[in-house]
């Protein structure tokens, strides 16, 4: 884990990449009304569009970028039906929260008992960015759910199946499958968690840690994700970097750790924050609590399950190697000092680059 660690932060100043996106889609008597939101940084990417991050693109914007931005309309999303490709018929483009591009496409009406669609942009963004497209009916009912990449097959929607079960496991099995692997590909988090478990102690120490940073990362991915609670992300990055630098010193300074659930309870909240990044990148919160319920609690059983599998994989070894005079003395402050430099690295890159 922790040659992953150290390998990656080399690489990557950010804690989540690759990026996330989402494609809202409802059908409405044969006509498909989607909105397709993403970052600023990824238009910029695909179609080098410089946009002002001041809200509703203004007329003068628009014109300026007009080519690039139909451009980027052609590619967000292909709708077929029976082999042949409905077009849009109408499409514009918004600003929110500063950093959120959202296009609102319209297709032409089209009587059709099944649609395939795909997202033709992905192949053009960076390698490893998924999209979350869900499709709704007329009555909010989930009619097909797939985290899309650029290898994907074309989702496929019967618009005469009403089998909201299936759709609402998949969604559940999409987003504990998210969870599990922001926790594996999030190396800050994975960075915190092995600071925490070397300081070894007894399992119920360690119980009283893990429950103390799940409750606290729970409230917070909650509250965050509903727009409760809203910082940005450039005051949440460098303190996640803060959370293990402290964490790593503290197993330099210290040999006795009774009130560590207290500062992992702390520390626990802006991970949640952290975490809630995520299901804010597709759109998840943006329309209440009942739509938002199902993938936050799911979303959040597979950060758990991640964790829990890793603190049972971690601290058998942790507690075995203590058992030698050395592990203590010597290669526990070096492991720590290690993730010191780490912390230090995301903290400088998130703050200066």
């Amino acid at each position: 884990m922790l040659i992953g660690i150290l390998a990656a932060f080399c690489g990557s100043a950010l804690a989540h990449d690759p990026r996330l996106s989402a494609a809202e889609i409802r059908i409405v008597d044969g006509q498909v009304f989607a909105e397709v939101s993403f970052a600023a940084i990824d238009l910029e990417r695909v179609q080098h569009v410089d946009l002002n991050n001041d809200g509703v693109i203004s007329d003068q914007e628009l014109k300026s970028a007009a080519a690039e931005l139909v451009a980027v309309a052609g590619k967000l999303l292909d709708i077929e039906c029976a082999g042949r490709r409905i077009g849009l018929q109408d499409f514009r483009v918004e600003m929110r929260d500063g950093n959120s591009v959202h296009f609102l496409l319209q297709s032409a009406k089209e009587n059709a008992a099944g649609l395939q669609f795909t997202a033709p942009i992905l192949k053009d963004l960076p390698r490893g960015h998924k999209q979350f497209l869900s499709v709704r009916g007329r009555k909010d009912e989930v009619l097909g759910e797939r985290m899309l990449s650029a290898e994907s097959q074309p989702l496929s929607v019967d618009l005469q199946s009403t089998d909201a079960s299936a759709g609402l496991r998949e969604s559940i099995l999409r987003f504990v499958t998210l969870g599990i692997e922001h926790i594996l590909t999030g190396y800050d988090h994975l960075a915190f968690l092995l600071a925490v478990l070397l300081a070894g102690g007894s399992l119920r120490s360690n119980v009283k840690i893990i429950t103390s940073f799940t409750i606290a990362h729970s409230l917070t991915l909650a509250f965050a994700t509903l727009g409760l609670v809203r910082i940005p992300p450039s005051v949440v990055e460098p303190l996640i970097a803060v959370s293990i630098i402290f964490v790593g010193v503290e197993n330099l300074m210290r040999r006795r750790f009774a009130e560590r659930w207290l500062v992992t309870f702390g520390f626990g909240l802006i991970h949640g924050l952290g975490f809630a990044s995520v299901l804010r990148d597709l759109g998840i919160g943006a329309n209440g609590v009942g739509a938002a319920a199902i993938p936050l609690v799911a979303f959040n059983i597979g950060v758990e399950l991640a964790q829990i599998a890793i603190a049972v994989s971690v601290l058998p070894l942790i507690w075995k190697l203590q058992q030698r005079p050395m592990f203590a003395l010597k290669q526990t402050p070096a492991l720590s000092a290690l993730i010191v430099i780490a912390g230090v690295y995301w903290f400088v890159a998130r703050t200066l680059v």
